[in-house]
């Protein structure tokens, strides 16, 4: 996917093009560290960049992309990575989820991507010394959790925090991955408010859509199509999940509930609760915590049950 291509994200898009134009006229493109929820395009918007600047570069620049998961440690990092691809190489090198490098190897970008007027670095690692060239050499880290980086690394370079992402942006995802469906009598606008303001869930749906209309040997979807496929595929209003439904279900029969009584409830443990339920449901304003921490439903997650019903 290209830059042009890509969807949603203006602001973030507008920084990039900026640092682009610059880098057009041999300014050396700056690392940037995007943030965002999961799903929010983060890597796709890193790639979409990667190709700019191989197609400004003439093809001389060589992209890639490591999960920061995969890597071990520094000595397994330099002979892998640095040494075969970094070391006296034009590369533009993405980190999915850099909140989990390893130490030794967070620690050693500090000093590889210092800010200096020279746009270069040295670095040595067993006892061989590696110059970095950051008019050579671009690092683009990505990340679902800044809190979880030191702020050292995080103001080593440009940060772009990615939001979310419109219903209108995520229609046109949808149409874009399904270019041979004809959407009828405005169905988009009924699908997009169920897809959590997300952009993979928006690729993933295109998919659904399409294997929907596969066996039905057609290329129109309306309305009915949506009612099928949503009741075939357990699709709540705003995207729910029967989990989250069971727990706006549980604070409207038990009313104000502590986060350990309510993890037991439900089976969960109180930080898998927090992160896997509860983020959603008070993005959404559907239950809020109260008085010492209680959780408790709102009058919106009230019509949502009533709606329900």
């Amino acid at each position: 996917m290209t830059l042009r291509e890509y969807v949603g994200q203006d602001e973030a898009k507008r920084k990039i093009n900026f640092y682009l134009d610059a880098y057009k006229v041999g300014q050396p493109m700056p690392n940037f560290l995007f943030a965002g929820s999961k799903g929010a395009g983060k890597t796709s918007l890193a790639e979409a960049l990667g190709l700019e600047v191989k197609r400004i570069s003439e093809e001389k620049v060589k992209v890639l992309c490591l999960n920061c998961a995969s890597l071990k440690n520094m000595n397994a990092f330099w002979n892998s990575v640095v040494m075969p691809h970094i070391n006296n190489r034009d590369v533009y090198l993405i980190f999915d989820e850099v909140h989990k490098m390893p130490t030794d190897i967070l620690t050693a970008f500090l000093t590889i991507i210092n800010p200096n007027p020279h746009s270069k670095t040295s670095y040595t690692h067993d006892d061989y010394t590696v110059d970095f060239d950051l008019r050579r050499q671009t690092f683009v880290f990505c990340t679902t959790d800044v809190q979880q980086l030191p702020l050292s690394f995080v103001n080593r370079g440009r940060r772009l925090s990615l939001v979310d992402y419109t219903d209108a942006d995520l229609a046109k995802i949808i149409k874009m991955n399904t270019p041979e469906t004809h959407f009828k009598n405005e169905v988009l606008s009924y699908i997009a408010p169920t897809l959590r303001s997300n952009a993979r869930t928006a690729a993933l749906m295109s998919k659904d859509i399409r294997t929907y209309l596969a066996p039905l040997a057609r290329k129109d979807f309306g309305l009915d199509d949506w009612t099928s496929l949503s009741r075939t595929l357990d699709i709540l209003p705003m995207g729910l999940t029967r989990l989250e439904l069971n727990l706006l279900k549980t604070l409207q029969e038990r009313g104000e509930t502590s986060l350990t009584a309510l993890a037991s409830i439900m089976g969960f443990s109180p930080s898998a609760l927090r992160t896997d339920l509860e983020l959603f449901l008070i993005n959404r304003n559907l239950i809020r915590i109260g008085i010492a921490s209680k959780r408790c439903i709102t009058s919106i997650g009230q019509s949502y049950l009533s709606d329900q019903a």
